[in-house]
């Protein structure tokens, strides 16, 4: 595995070799975060959330936490997600260099290789 972060599951794929279609739902899910919380009650609060978290993830499939503090860091981002049952895994781009390897044991990479975005961290 690179730097040590495990693959990332693969994608389903029909027999057809086409994705595997879903059922209809909204794509994303936004959570929000407790006004005035700081970043170890934040991560309390997902701790205590968690099984509602991971339910809103198998239903929309994707969730926009805004306004968290503690992934304002890749360490912060790391611990957040570990809050949550989420382990990192390897960029399946990482062979072509389309993002940076910000922090390997946080498995912290940036979004793209570009200005416009460097701010922008995935996990």
């Amino acid at each position: 595995p690179l730097l040590g972060l495990l693959p990332c599951p693969p994608t389903r794929w029909d027999a057809l070799g086409e994705l595997t279609p879903a059922a209809p739902r909204d794509f994303l899910a936004v959570v929000t975060a407790p006004p005035s919380l700081s970043p170890t009650a934040e991560r309390e609060w997902l701790e205590r959330n968690r099984e509602w978290l991971m339910d809103e993830l198998g239903e929309h499939g994707a969730l926009h936490f805004k306004g968290f503090r503690l992934p304002a860091t890749s360490a912060g981002l790391r611990d957040f997600c570990s809050a949550l049952p989420l382990v990192p895994c390897a960029d399946p781009l990482a062979s072509v260099g389309v993002r940076s390897l910000l922090s390997a044991p946080d498995g912290v990479y940036e979004a793209v290789n570009a200005e416009s975005l460097s701010k922008t961290f995935i996990g």
